[in-house]
Order: C-alpha cells, then structure tokens, then sequence
C-alpha cells in the first residue's frame, strides 16, 4: 500500500521559486544571441495569428478525471493559453478514455497518465493542478500540490472537517498558492447580478434566505468481493478506513453518501447555493447560532450520511 503519511509530512519550503515561464522570459535574448545559423520556426511558435506563445501556456495536470474532473479539463482544452499535458485517475477504462479525449484535442499522443498523484505533481514543468477526486482526497491532493508550487483548481467540496479545510487555506497562503474553488455559480452573470440587486437592497430588507439541495440516498450492497483489476482499490481509499470492497463502493452511486469518503449532499451540493446566499450577504460571516435536525439511513446499507436536514442558521443581526 502506497505510503499516505508521506503526503500529510513532507513539507517544502517555497523560496524564491522560478516559473517556467520567468525564467525563459530571462534567458530568451541570450538563447536567440547565441543563435548563429539561419532557424525557421511557425509562426504559432512565435505567438502569430493570435496563438499563444508555447513558452508562454499555462501547463496543466488533471487528478481525477470522472464525468466532473472530465467538464473540468475540457473548460482547460478549449483555453488558447492552457495546455492540460498530464492525468491521473485510479480506474483505467477512465484513464484511458481521458487520453484519448487530450490526445485527440490536440492531434498527438502526448497526454501523460498516472495512478499515483504525487508523479504528477513532482513534474516540474506542470504550473497548475486540478483536483477531482473523490472528496476524502482533495485536500490531501491540494496540499501536495500547493507545497510543490503548484497552483491549483479543487472541486468542492473543500474537504470533510474545518480543520481539513483550514490546513488547506493556512498552505496557499505559506506558500503563495493561486487558488480557485469550485464554486463555479459565482463565473454565472445570473448568480451575480441577483446578488448585486440583494447588496443593493433593490428587494427590500432582506429577512430570510432558503437554501435548498436534493437529499442523499441510503442503502447501497454490503456484500464482499474482490475489487475489479481496472481500480487501484488501496490507493483509492488512501487516508480513509480500510473496508473491503464490495460492489460500487467506488463508484459516484454510492461513495457519495458513505461519511469515510464524503459528507452527502448537504455538502455535495448544498455548498452550491449556500456559497450564493453567503454571497448575496456581501461574504462577511458573522457569528451564527446553528439548529438542525435530519433523517438518517437504515444501518444495514453502506450509505450512512444525512437524507435529509433541516438546519436553521441565526445571524448576529438577528
């Protein structure tokens, strides 16, 4: 079983680091002085025609490339001045199908692919990483790739503690991470012109907010087999408890609604128009007074978060 701890410990000190793109900005009047021989290029090499420079695309490297990691990377192919070079993934008709997708979009067989995060991460020519991975993986990813310089893009939600969460804030800020949630609402013109008219107050007094998600499901198979051979079963439950395998555990069916690898929906989703509500706010949290109350599933399935809630949160403000 890969060595996990290794992720949380190994701290790298970010001192002074040099970007790809810096330093050829600094060497490239020496590199062209030093050329004494005629040399023709294509003119998208050079930028011509609106192409980007290929010194000057942001590299990217894909963890976790499921129907949400997949809506992400494509959001990276269709960018002139992004370049998605490598991903990793645990399931390999997954991996394989990812490649065939870059490969295909940029007419070579260049895409790299990895199982183990950490081989992508240690790239040195990789500026940004995306992460989404099942939810018990993200802030783990995240910190491996902030502390290796590496900017990031992590699918919500953030991770499945407050303090998960806050070792993660603490490490972008250490050191100097460029950092991008996905709470992708707040990119909607729609989202924000509702709460620039909240802000505003273009509705009146604002009273109450109601949030709403779809609840979580129960039940799931409990009976045990062998893990299929196109997973990496021990790297996949990574930092969480071992259990045996049994029959879609892995899979967005059930792993959603199991709490050793995510929080259900009130977090799977609900942090979509949470985030807007909190928005609308103007994003000063003051303290709360929460209640809530939820339904939970039978024990005898797999599933074990929150059907159903109904949490009530109080605002200084009364």
């Amino acid at each position: 079983m890969a060595d996990f701890g290794s992720v949380r410990r190994n701290v790298m000190v970010r001192q002074g680091n040099v970007t790809r793109r810096g330093f050829l900005r600094g060497t490239t009047g020496l590199a062209l002085g030093a050329v004494g021989f005629p040399y023709v290029v294509r003119s998208t090499a050079l930028g011509g025609s609106g192409a980007v420079v290929p010194s000057e695309r942001i590299t990217v490297g894909c963890v976790g490339t499921g129907p949400q990691g997949t809506y992400v990377m494509q959001n990276f192919l269709g960018q002139g001045d992004c370049r998605v070079v490598a991903i990793c993934d645990l399931k390999a008709p997954v991996r394989e199908a990812t490649k065939k997708l870059v490969d295909g979009h940029y007419k070579n067989n260049d895409c790299a692919t990895y199982t183990d995060f950490r081989e992508l991460i240690a790239r040195p020519d990789i500026d940004v990483v995306t992460v989404a991975t099942c939810d018990h993986w993200h802030v783990l990813v995240a910190l491996e790739a902030a502390r290796a310089g590496k900017d990031l893009y992590v699918e919500k939600p953030m991770g499945l503690s407050l303090a998960e969460d806050q070792a993660l804030r603490q490490a972008c800020h250490q050191y100097g991470t460029r950092f991008q949630f996905g709470t992708q609402q707040r990119s909607s013109r729609d989202f924000r012109f509702a709460c620039e008219l909240v802000r505003n107050k273009r509705i009146g007094e604002l009273k109450t907010i109601n949030v709403w998600s779809p609840g979580s499901t129960g039940g799931g198979p409990r009976n045990v087999t062998k893990p299929p051979e196109w997973i990496d079963y021990n790297m996949w439950l990574g930092p969480a408890p071992y259990h045996a395998y049994t029959p879609g555990r892995e899979s967005n069916s059930w792993w959603w609604f199991i709490s050793d690898y995510a929080l259900g929906f009130i977090a799977g989703w609900g942090v979509h128009p949470l985030d807007i509500a909190l928005w609308g706010l103007g994003d000063k949290i003051p303290p709360l007074e929460i209640e809530g109350k939820g339904q939970w599933p039978d024990p005898n399935g797999v599933a074990d978060t929150a059907l159903n809630w109904d949490v009530t949160c109080k605002l200084d403000n009364g």
